[in-house]
C-alpha cells in the first residue's frame, strides 16, 4: 500500500517532474534544430549549384541582364543574406543584399561561413557564385552556449534537490527527536497513571484493615482515596482516548446537525468534570453544519478546557458564533475567549505543534493537535491569539454549506 506523501516529498517530487520536462524539451529543442538547420544547409546548396548550372549559358553569351533575370526567380534569395555573382575576370555581374541588413554590408560581414559555387562551360570556369546563408534566429555556433546553459540549470536542480532533500531529512530528524521525545513522556504517564490507581487501592484496603478504632477517620480517608482512584481513573482514560483520537485516520461521519447542541454538549461534559467556569454565550441558534458531531464537540471541549485557568477561583468563558463571507463561501466563526487567561508570546506560538507539553496544563501535548486535526478534516482552520490586556481566544472557522 503507498503511503501518502508528505509535502516536503511532493515539492520534490514536482521539481523532479519540472526539470525533466525542461531538460527534454532543450534537448528535443537543440536536437530538432540541428536536423532542420542540417536539412536547410542541404536545400541552399542544391539550390545554389542547380542555379550555376542554370546560370553557365548566359554567362557564356556574357548577358547579364538574362544572368540577373535567372537568379531573382531562383528561390535562392529568400535563404541568404548576401549573394554575388562574378565573371572568371572577377567582374560583378549581379549583387544580392538583404534588405534588412546596412548598405555597407558586403560578403565579407557574413557571420555565416561564406559558399562559393564555381560556374563551368564546357568544363571551363568561366565564373563564381558567392553567398552567405541567413543568419539563424538561433545560430549553430551559439547552440554550446545552449548546452552550457542547460548543463548549469541541471546543476541547478540537482542542488535544489540537494537542499530540500537535506531540509527534508532535517524535519524528519526533528520530527522523529519529537516522537522519542514525546514516546518517552507517555511512558511515564503511563508508568504513573497506571500505577497510581492500583497504589491507592493497596492504601484503602491498608486502611480497611488496620486496626484502628475511629471508623469516621477512617471512613474521611476511604472518601479521600476514592475521589483520587476516580480522579486516576478520568486522567488514564482521557490519555488513552487522546492517542487513539490523534494516532488513527478517522472517517467523519458528517451529519446535519445544530452547531448550539454541539457547544452546550461539550460545556455540559466539563462541568460534569468539574471544571469551574462561567459561559457567557452569543449563538447563533439556526447555524446547521455537515459535520461529524462527536468529534466537533471533542474540539470544543479541549479548547475550553485548555482556556480555563484552574487556578482562578471563577473563569468567565466567552463563547460567540458569527457568521462571515470569505470568497463567495459562508463560514461559521466561533470564538472561545477567557480574558483573565494569558499564554505566554513564547507558548502562544507553538500550543498548535504536536507533542506541545505544557506542565502547568492538564494535558498530554495533543490536545490542540487533535483540536487542529478535527478543525481541518471538516475543511476549516484554527487560529489564537493571547494577550496580557484581552486575554485568549480561541478562533474556529467551519464551512456552513455541506462539503
Amino acid at each position: 500500500m503507498l503511503k501518502k506523501l508528505n509535502k516536503e516529498e511532493k515539492k520534490i517530487i514536482l521539481l523532479f517532474s519540472l526539470s525533466t520536462i525542461i531538460i527534454f524539451s532543450f534537448l528535443y529543442f537543440i536536437i530538432n534544430f540541428q536536423d532542420t538547420a542540417k536539412q536547410k544547409e542541404e536545400f541552399i546548396t542544391k539550390t545554389a549549384q542547380q542555379l550555376s548550372k542554370n546560370l553557365s549559358n548566359a554567362m557564356k553569351k556574357n548577358d547579364n541582364v538574362l544572368s540577373s533575370h535567372i537568379i531573382q526567380e531562383s528561390t535562392i534569395l529568400n535563404h541568404v543574406n548576401y549573394l554575388q555573382l562574378k565573371s572568371n575576370d572577377n567582374k560583378e555581374i549581379y549583387n544580392f543584399r538583404n534588405k534588412n541588413l546596412d548598405s555597407s554590408f558586403t560578403i565579407k560581414s557574413c557571420s555565416e561561413e561564406i559558399n562559393n559555387e564555381i560556374i563551368y562551360f564546357e568544363n571551363k570556369i568561366i565564373g563564381s557564385l558567392s553567398y552567405c546563408r541567413l543568419s539563424s534566429s538561433l545560430n549553430i555556433k551559439y547552440l554550446n552556449i545552449l548546452v552550457f546553459l542547460l548543463l548549469l540549470i541541471t546543476l541547478s536542480i540537482l542542488i535544489g534537490f540537494f537542499i530540500i532533500s537535506k531540509k527534508n531529512n532535517e524535519n524528519f530528524e526533528i520530527e522523529k527527536n519529537q516522537i522519542k521525545s514525546f514516546i518517552a513522556h507517555i511512558a511515564k504517564l503511563f508508568n504513573h497513571d497506571i500505577r497510581k490507581p492500583f497504589n491507592l487501592m493497596a492504601m484503602l484496603l491498608r486502611n480497611n484493615n488496620s486496626p484502628n478504632e475511629n471508623s469516621l477517620e477512617n471512613n474521611q480517608i476511604n472518601k479521600i482515596i476514592i475521589d483520587e482512584i476516580e480522579k486516576s481513573k478520568i486522567h488514564l482514560e482521557q490519555l488513552i482516548e487522546d492517542i487513539v483520537h490523534f494516532s488513527t485516520n478517522f472517517q467523519l461521519n458528517n451529519e446535519n446537525n445544530l452547531l448550539t447542541e454541539a457547544i452546550n454538549n461539550s460545556i455540559k461534559k466539563l462541568k460534569n468534570n468539574k471544571f469551574n467556569f462561567t459561559e457567557i454565550a452569543s449563538l447563533d441558534e439556526s447555524v446547521i453544519l455537515s459535520m461529524d458531531k462527536h468529534r466537533i464537540e471533542i474540539a470544543f471541549t479541549k479548547i475550553l478546557k485548555y482556556i480555563i485557568d484552574t487556578d482562578l477561583p471563577e473563569n468567565k468563558i466567552n463563547i460567540e458564533t458569527m457568521k462571515v463571507d470569505f470568497k463567495g463561501k459562508l463560514y461559521i466563526q466561533i470564538s472561545f475567549s477567557n480574558k483573565n487567561y494569558h499564554i505566554c508570546e513564547k507558548k502562544i506560538k507553538i500550543a498548535l505543534n504536536l507533542f506541545y507539553l505544557e506542565k502547568t496544563k492538564n494535558n498530554f501535548g495533543l490536545d490542540l493537535a487533535i483540536c487542529k486535526k478535527i478543525t481541518e478534516a471538516h475543511n476549516g482552520m484554527i487560529k489564537y491569539k493571547s494577550k496580557k490586556s484581552t486575554g485568549t481566544e480561541f478562533i474556529m472557522i467551519l464551512p456552513i454549506h455541506s462539503f
